[in-house]
């Protein structure tokens, strides 16, 4: 759905707007209706740490009073470890990254997001998804999410290689 121009102002970002919680309203939904555990929130590369950013999303994950859902957060861009460490500390977040570009910074639990290495049409190798499995590895819970073109195909073959990690 297209935001209109004059409403721009309203949506995304965090801001604390009847907009931006009437979607969180319908996120929070869809994940009730789809027994989901955890939300991703994804930040855009243009989303940066700036003193009204950080109000922001401090703001919106404060008024959030449910707290059966885990909660995990993408920045993207140029942000800080110790801003993204703190943040997350703060708020009860999930640091969310894709392994093959960041390290977690933290979290009750890891999660993972796959959006291929050089682009979303990137075919995972195996040798890609042993490397993945490692990352995994002394991890006491961790969700990987494929969001790539190949994402099902993907996703079988990291898990056939787990299938076959724990059965050898």
């Amino acid at each position: 759905m297209k935001i209109p121009e004059n409403k721009r102002d309203r949506d995304g970002s965090f801001r604390p707007t009847a907009e931006v919680m009437a979607a969180w309203e319908q996120t929070r939904a869809f994940a009730k209706a789809l027994n989901a555990r955890i939300v991703v929130f994804q930040c855009p590369t243009s989303f940066r740490p700036t003193p009204e950013n950080l109000d922001n999303i401090r703001t919106l994950f404060r008024s959030i009073k449910e707290r059966d859902l885990i909660f995990a957060w993408e920045p993207r861009g140029n942000w800080d470890a110790s801003t993204i460490a703190s943040l997350c500390d703060e708020l009860g977040l999930a640091h969310c990254v894709d392994p093959f570009m960041h390290k977690a910074l933290y979290g009750t639990l890891t999660y993972y997001r796959l959006h291929g290495r050089e682009a979303y049409k990137y075919k995972y190798t195996e040798t890609d998804l042993a490397e993945l499995l490692n990352a995994c590895a002394g991890k006491r819970l961790c969700y990987c999410m494929f969001n790539n073109v190949s994402t099902f195909d993907d996703a079988r073959a990291f898990q056939a290689l787990l299938t076959r990690q724990l059965t050898s």
